[in-house]
């Protein structure tokens, strides 16, 4: 990690990008770094546009990442990462679900529906397409735990151990749910993106 490591995760309501946020901002502040993290949730309860940026760093005054100075963006779906794929910065790398929630206006014919994977073919910055979804249902895992599988791929870009992801990760998943994104956590821990 940089001195100062800025992260995007993003999605729609309801993929858990707040709890994602929050599961990594804690873990990095529990490893001694400042953290501002902000979240930008429009109409994230009816599946609208959700963000989160976190900074980690020394001295970090503001929780906002400007354009173009991402490390890494997480998507949690393929049209959320065009959307703010332009706050990357040029040797950042995007990691995206490979899944499409198709926007209102396009389910309304309001607009045309666009070709995401020709339009993520011509990005010019490194992206990795991952099947979450498939892995995890294979894996007898619920795809509601995706959010915890990006957070494994992400751990992994980190010097913190794997016991603190695990211990914040156990504070702040509710009981029940803890065993399958614990087990997502791993898998996308141990997933090996180049």
């Amino acid at each position: 990690m940089t001195e100062i490591s800025n992260f995007i995760i993003c999605g729609v309501g309801g993929q858990g990008i707040v709890l994602t946020s929050d599961i990594i901002s804690n873990t990095f502040l529990e490893s001694g770094w400042d953290v501002k993290a902000t979240d930008i949730i429009g109409l994230g309860q009816r599946g609208g546009s959700v963000v989160t940026h976190v900074r980690v760093g020394n001295d970090i005054i503001s929780p906002l990442i400007k354009k173009g100075k991402a490390d890494i963006i997480l998507a949690f779906e393929k049209y959320e990462s065009l959307r703010w794929c332009n706050y990357l910065k040029e040797d950042g790398e995007l990691i995206i679900n490979n899944k499409s929630i198709i926007p209102t206006s396009v389910t309304e014919k309001i607009e045309k529906d666009i070709d995401l994977n020709v339009l993520l073919d011509k990005l010019n910055y490194k992206n990795s397409l991952v099947d979450i979804s498939i892995k995890l249902e294979n894996n007898g895992i619920n795809a509601k735990c995706t959010n915890l599988f990006m957070v494994g791929i992400l751990s992994r870009k980190t010097n913190i151990k794997y016991k603190l992801w695990e211990e914040i990760i156990k504070r702040n998943v509710k009981k029940e749910f803890r065993e399958d994104n614990i087990r997502a956590f791993k898998m996308g821990r141990n997933l090996f993106i180049s």
